[in-house]
């Protein structure tokens, strides 16, 4: 009985841990300061009479549909080259297509950054100011909501690639401690160190 239960303790230990890299206070604050940077902009612009009250919901609505246009890129390119690696590398085989894997595994962790500065400091705070600008009754605020639950989708759709990335098997395993510890920095660091250098 004993063991039966220390198990699940150990997963939920595991679970909350993940919760907690998950939900970054740094990132809070970052969507925060954002805000009131944005609303302090605003503020200024409309009191200096260079943004009409009735075009602001307009102009945040389309700084809000380029930034998601650009994170729909992101998703969308990241998918297909991973998924073109996945078809031609099924497992890792020699040292050539390990390095191909790190050189396209921090690619997109490149890319992946660039996506979540995008969403912490435009598309969260554009989407605030939006709801609150309509009064949280407008049709921006309905297009809003469709885009960002488009974009947790292909969010989603993405990370399962990625997730195949981190699963692969190693055919010759003296690459394989390489390989894990890639893998073991791709999950728990924002700003892996792939060490692309063979010297490294």
């Amino acid at each position: 009985m004993n063991n039966d239960t220390s198990v699940p303790e150990e997963e939920s230990d595991e679970t909350s841990k993940n919760l907690t890299i998950v939900i970054d206070p740094v990132a809070i604050l970052k969507v925060v300061i954002c805000f009131f940077c944005y609303v302090a902009l605003i503020s200024y612009l409309r009191s200096h009479n260079l943004l009409k009250a009735e075009l602001t919901s307009s102009v945040l609505l389309g700084i809000f549909l380029v930034t998601i246009a650009a994170q729909y890129f992101i998703f969308i390119s990241s998918k297909r080259k991973l998924d073109a690696y996945l078809r031609t590398n099924p497992v890792i085989q020699d040292q050539d297509s390990l390095m191909q894997w790190k050189t396209i595994s921090q690619t997109h962790n490149q890319w992946e950054r660039i996506g979540v500065k995008l969403l912490f400091g435009l598309l969260l705070p554009m989407s605030l100011l939006i709801c609150i600008s309509s009064g949280f009754k407008s049709l921006n605020m309905a297009i809003v909501g469709v885009f960002l639950l488009l974009d947790l989708v292909l969010n989603v759709w993405t990370s399962s690639s990625q997730n195949k990335m981190e699963q692969l098997e190693c055919s010759d395993e003296s690459l394989k401690p390489e390989y894990q510890r890639a893998c073991d920095e791709w999950q728990h660091r924002l700003a892996p160190d792939f060490k692309i250098d063979p010297g490294q």
